[in-house]
């Protein structure tokens, strides 16, 4: 043990080598792939920038459901087949919808990787789209986020979005949108949807794994590149606002027996040059889970709550930086107190050097085997492309971290950790029992 302690303090910045190879047809689709030979397989992605930010006003979930319908089924390959054949296969596929993009993902044998394409250009050019499967889709969904509505962890994160986020941000909701905004949705929003967004330009391939680059690239190529590329709509989304005064929300939940806090502020562009400070910031003040000022203030010294932490979003528009925790219900005032007396502190005092040279080690440590698996390779790959990253950010990402001054914390935590904020609870809690505040305050009872 004494060893790993050991090493831990004399971490010296890592040599991080991540050689993406990356190429384009003629009809700007692009490709990404790392060679990787670990194992005799593939992972392999295409990513489709047509994430839930996309949705139309009062369609929130179309993203989502668009994705979804398109594995529903192919003119040739019903839902099953399609699931069928892959498995056959020794193979996986899975959608997935994020705000920002749309993904598919099938995990396949190396030998296999060719029929893999085969069908992607299936699914991605002739989905069918059927009517029946339209309508089953949004019942299992519309279930799903009824199912979802019943902890108090995601109505914490939906309030917070309604809140934190102006009318029309289209941050403002969860991908898979809301109950009455499905039920408003049409097969021919489906059909619109897909013909704006699913082109060649607008999606590109990650591959992950042991394959040649060359010849995915003459496969890509041969099923890919005789499809035009199309005008994608553009959308600019400005910083959310900053708050007047700092705003508190208590939805009233009363088959609970704890509070589930959320404080929220805006935060920057997941490209933005105070990302990387912002990241060690971050970790400080309570993304260091234990080793954070959060997490020995809270859980350690007092005892309040087993879960506390801070993150924030690295997303191509400004999204927020956030800080949760789970408490007692009698102890709801006093956890506000101190999370608000600790970003008093931290602003005012600044860190200390210690704790700078503690967050260094963390990710000169943390950084390598974050990026160990196919899956954290083929992530990092995706938030470099969708961010607009130079292939040599995680290089960068060191030497910026290495050459990180307690003044560039201290100015991080300034700028963001405002005084005006959001503040989210879902409690069993009575007004009279929360004390008075000069705050903006609303009650909603569920």
């Amino acid at each position: 043990m004494w060893l790993f302690f050991w090493l831990l303090l004399n971490l010296k910045e890592p040599i991080i080598k991540f050689p993406v190879i990356s190429d384009s047809l003629t009809n700007g689709l692009k490709i990404y792939g790392y060679y990787d030979n670990k194992l005799p397989m593939v992972r392999l992605r295409v990513i489709i920038k047509a994430g839930s930010a996309y949705d139309p006003k009062e369609k929130e979930g179309l993203a989502n459901l668009t994705l979804n319908l398109l594995l529903r089924g192919t003119r040739n390959f019903t839902y099953s087949e399609i699931y069928n054949f892959v498995e056959s296969f020794g193979g996986r596929l899975e959608g997935y919808c994020d705000h920002d993009f749309a993904q598919i993902e099938i995990v396949t044998l190396k030998n296999y990787l060719d029929t893999m394409f085969f069908l992607l250009k299936e699914v991605l050019t002739a989905p069918r789209f059927a009517y029946e499967d339209f309508i089953k889709l949004k019942k299992e969904i519309g279930g799903q986020i009824k199912t979802k509505e019943n902890f108090p962890s995601y109505i914490l994160l939906k309030e917070f979005l309604k809140n934190f986020y102006p009318p029309d941000h289209p941050y403002r909701h969860l991908p898979e949108g809301e109950i009455n905004s499905l039920e408003k949705m049409a097969i021919s929003d489906i059909k619109n949807f897909y013909e704006t967004y699913y082109h060649p330009n607008n999606y590109f391939f990650i591959l992950v794994g042991d394959f040649s680059f060359e010849k995915v690239k003459e496969k890509i190529k041969e099923l890919f590149g005789n499809l035009p590329k199309r005008e994608i709509p553009k959308i600019e989304i400005k910083s959310p606002p900053f708050l007047n005064k700092p705003k508190m929300v208590v939805i009233k939940k009363s088959d609970i027996n704890q509070s589930y806090i959320l404080f929220g502020w805006p935060g920057p562009r997941g490209n933005d040059p105070d990302v990387i400070p912002l990241r060690v910031m971050n970790f400080i003040f309570g993304g260091g889970a234990l080793n954070s000022r959060l997490g020995k203030l809270i859980r350690e010294k007092e005892g309040l709550a087993y879960d506390v932490g801070s993150y924030f979003t690295r997303r191509y528009f400004p999204g927020h930086l956030a800080c949760d925790l789970q408490t007692a219900i009698k102890n709801t005032d006093y956890a506000i107190d101190l999370v608000l007396k600790e970003i008093k502190n931290l602003k005012e005092k600044g860190i200390k050097k210690e704790e700078l040279q503690q967050a260094k080690r963390f990710y000169f440590g943390n950084l390598p085997l974050s990026i160990d698996s196919y899956n954290d390779k083929a992530n990092m790959i995706r938030e470099m492309a969708i961010l607009g990253l130079a292939p040599n950010y995680l290089s960068y990402l060191i030497s910026e971290i290495k050459n990180l001054t307690c003044e560039k914390i201290d100015e991080m935590a300034k700028k963001y950790l405002k005084e005006n904020f959001l503040l989210i609870i879902v409690s069993n809690l009575e007004k009279e029992n929360l004390k008075a505040r000069d705050w903006e305050i609303d009650f909603i009872d569920r």
